[in-house]
């Protein structure tokens, strides 16, 4: 209705200007409010449009859900009596635990007692050396005789000899029944808490292996006869080598007792011939004298002081 008036207002000054006189005032005065007519019915056409327009579309939606605290109130009693209930449900069930454990009994109650058992066992078996285990040996010459298996007899020496797999399941089924034996002690120790037992068997699983990997690491495992019998003739071969090329007094580097030792002995000039030997292990072999003649040890720098090479000797053997 607003436009309608508005349009009919706009129509109605143009006969109002074409009725006045045509004095120069009255001419400017007319051509003034044709201009203010046409301005007018600009606007409204523009208003006209704006309202037959469609809404502007929204990237997002701009209707949210009434949210009622009102409605659906969680009552604090209830939540406080489902707390106080599940507290009485986990100890009743850990004195249950207690009534039925024993630290003798190898009874295992539930799949979580087996699964802790295994794991505890897992963790004595890895943390106590695996198959270099102390009770290997004990074992093995129970059940077998030294003079007719080899790798009883290395095993007595102090080396490192495979196990027969039969032995191994003995092993594996006697740790598994200390992990029986450690889970009911711990369980009595902690007042019948499982899921607390089972978190500690997995800290000393974890630790174990990481032993076990620290052994492997730092060659702390025991050398099988090959291995010893390699590293007797390496000494007895550097002992004739430091007799004839070493003498005590100035210092030398150690990449010189490395080529010297090579020269020395042909078999070993290239390190990937058929008797492989690398560069660490005649510096070892060094290290080793050094101790033995009571002169010192390598510097930081690679220097072995107290020892120098006779190149005098060692002239005949340059290439």
């Amino acid at each position: 209705e607003s436009i309608q008036e508005l349009s009919f207002n706009t129509l109605s000054i143009e006969p109002a200007t074409a009725a006045t006189s045509n004095s120069p005032h009255n001419h400017k005065k007319a051509a003034g409010n044709k201009v203010v007519s046409r301005k007018t019915a600009i606007q409204s056409s523009l208003l006209l449009a704006s309202m037959m327009l469609p809404g502007a579309a929204n990237a997002r939606e701009t209707m949210y859900p009434d949210i009622n605290f009102n409605e659906g109130e969680v009552d604090r009693q209830v939540m406080r009596k489902t707390n106080i209930d599940s507290k009485k449900r986990r100890q009743q069930s850990r004195m249950e635990t207690l009534q039925t454990t024993s630290a003798f009994s190898l009874f295992l109650r539930s799949p979580r007692d087996f699964a802790g058992a295994l794991v505890w066992g897992s963790g004595l078996w890895f943390l106590s050396g695996s198959r270099s285990n102390p009770l290997i040996n004990p074992l093995a010459n129970l059940c077998y005789n030294a003079e007719y298996e080899p790798w009883l007899k290395d095993r007595n020496e102090g080396l490192f000899s495979p196990v027969p797999l039969p032995l191994l399941l003995v092993a594996i089924t006697l740790f598994f029944v200390f992990g029986i034996l450690t889970e009911k002690i711990v369980l009595l120790l902690v007042e019948g808490d499982s899921i607390l037992c089972l978190q500690l068997a997995g800290v000393l699983l974890l630790n174990g292996i990481f032993f076990e990997i620290g052994r492997f690491a730092s060659d702390d495992k025991a050398q099988n006869r090959e291995e010893t019998e390699r590293d007797e003739v390496l000494q007895a071969e550097f002992a004739e080598f430091a007799e004839r090329r070493i003498k005590t007094g100035g210092n030398c580097h150690r990449s010189e007792v490395v080529t010297s030792f090579r020269r020395y002995f042909g078999k070993y000039r290239n390190a990937d011939n058929s008797n492989p030997l690398n560069d660490l292990e005649i510096e070892r072999l060094c290290r080793n004298y050094v101790k033995s003649v009571g002169v010192g040890d390598m510097t930081s720098a690679g220097f072995f002081k107290g020892i120098q090479l006779n190149k005098d000797a060692d002239k005949a053997l340059r290439v």
